[in-house]
């Protein structure tokens, strides 16, 4: 009877194996009714302790990564992340990893605290939870060469799993750059209690405002270009599209008003931040109460006008932070929730639709969403529950692939334009993890050569550079 339920990676070739069995048929029939696919199906109504085989092994996604590293391959990155095909709807993953030669669970097994992993010596194995299709160690592995199998969870406390799915090899050599991501325990320890908590810790705040008089030229432009926005007008809720569809004429005037309107928030918090003067602060709550205001889910929201919620939610999380003291708990309440709404949809879109990012990440915008994600999460940690989750997804992306459109050659497959500005909000989330978080970002293979691209496409005296 277990192999009537063995649909791995071709379930129409099982369906028509298994078709014998009345289940199996009846299973079948009811696919074909509803246009569903045919493992899905079988996961809603086999009962027990497993679903053999279901949802592990799959078919990669046409858009997808697939399984990484490749089976055979030698890693320069240690631990490298791990990636498989994503199933909707369950409850995680269980990952293993062993020493090729040395054991698996089945002779020898190592169980993890969730969400927690040590690597011991001889790597035996190496049991953690994943809530995601993407898993990286909290800690280097030795040189060698490795085996590593995913199983799927179909309920939370994992007495329901499928069967493990078949190994995959990769060698680590002495040469990988060692780069394992940060324990949860770590991120949860470091993140400050009070505010400000975004560029800087609250301890560094004193050192900020004595470079008044070191960098005076650098604070006059600053507090010139709060007073230039002191009084600037509140940009009003977007409409709706006229005729109800999406227009470019439109959509570059609220591009331009957000834009705007971000770089006033961000401004006035700041400069409230490092002078203490109120007229500032009082300035930047205004536009946070604005934006408050707004719908979440209507003309600003992600589904509607991606680039209008992606800029209230990274100026609002700092400008939050920044003039956390100077209000009130209604105003931080209500800050929390529209920044909470907007953070839980990001989250959704990411991670639960139909293609997770993790596994199929050549959505543009999605390659900045996902660390205004992780900059929101940093500013709500500890006062928002979902925090911690959103601020995990943001690490796990980071310490995976990313960035996906360059490698550790530091190009960038978007060309010049999309390099410089996807950088550039990139490096803000650098400085938060940095300087916040202090995790070692910088060590990430990619920047050890980010900076040739431009060299290469635009160099010194070029009359014209690529786009």
């Amino acid at each position: 009877m277990e192999n009537s339920f063995c649909l791995n990676q071709d379930a129409r070739s099982n369906a028509h194996r298994c078709a014998s069995c009345p289940v199996q048929s009846e299973v079948t029939r009811i696919m074909r009714i509803l246009g569903l696919p045919l493992f899905l199906v079988m996961a809603s109504i086999v009962g027990g302790g497993g679903h053999p085989n279901t949802g592990v092994d799959l078919e990669p996604p046409r858009d997808g990564l697939g399984y990484l590293p490749r089976d055979g391959a030698t890693v320069s990155v240690n631990p490298p992340p791990l990636l498989w095909v994503p199933v909707p709807g369950v409850k995680g993953y269980d990952v293993e990893i062993h020493m090729v030669g040395v054991g698996t669970s089945e002779t020898t097994p190592t169980q993890m605290a969730k969400g927690d992993v040590r690597t011991p010596d001889p790597v035996r194995a190496v049991t953690s939870h994943s809530p995601y299709c993407l898993h990286i160690l909290d800690q280097p592995l030795p040189p060698g060469r490795f085996a590593w199998r995913y199983r799927v969870r179909w309920t939370d406390d994992g007495t329901s799993v499928s069967v493990w799915s078949r190994e995959r090899r990769f060698e680590v050599p002495t040469t990988a750059t060692i780069f394992p991501r940060p324990a949860r325990e770590t991120v949860r320890a470091r993140i400050p209690s009070n505010h400000p908590r975004m560029f800087l810790r609250p301890e560094d705040l004193s050192r900020l405002r004595a470079s008044r008089t070191r960098f005076p030229h650098a604070w006059a432009k600053m507090l010139e270009q709060a007073d230039k926005v002191l009084t600037a007008p509140l940009m009003e809720e977007p409409r709706p599209w006229t005729g109800g569809k999406w227009n470019a004429e439109e959509w570059l005037k609220y591009y331009g008003q957000i834009v705007e309107a971000a770089r006033c928030t961000e401004t006035l918090a700041f400069a409230y931040l490092l002078t203490g003067s109120r007229q500032y602060g009082e300035a930047a709550k205004r536009w946070l109460i604005q934006f408050a205001s707004w719908d979440p889910h209507g003309t600003t929201s992600l589904k509607v006008n991606d680039e209008q919620t992606m800029h209230i939610m990274f100026s609002g999380a700092r400008a939050y932070s920044w003039i956390y003291d100077l209000l009130t708990d209604e105003e931080r309440g209500r800050v929390r929730r529209m920044l909470a709404e907007r953070a839980a949809d990001a989250y959704r879109h990411l991670h639960e639709g139909p293609t997770p990012f993790e596994q199929c990440p050549y959505d543009s915008h999605n390659g900045r969403l996902w660390h205004f994600l992780g900059e929101t999460a940093l500013a709500l940690y500890g006062e928002v529950p979902e925090a911690e989750k959103w601020l995990d997804y943001a690490l796990t992306i980071f310490w995976g692939w990313y960035p996906i459109w360059g490698d550790e050659d530091g190009g960038w497959a978007e060309g010049r334009h999309y390099y410089t500005s996807y950088n550039e909000y990139a490096l803000t989330w650098l400085q938060h993890a940095r300087a916040v978080l202090q995790l070692p970002v910088e060590r990430k293979p990619f920047y050890a050569h980010a900076a040739d691209f431009p060299l290469y496409v635009g160099p010194p005296g070029a009359v014209m550079s690529g786009y």
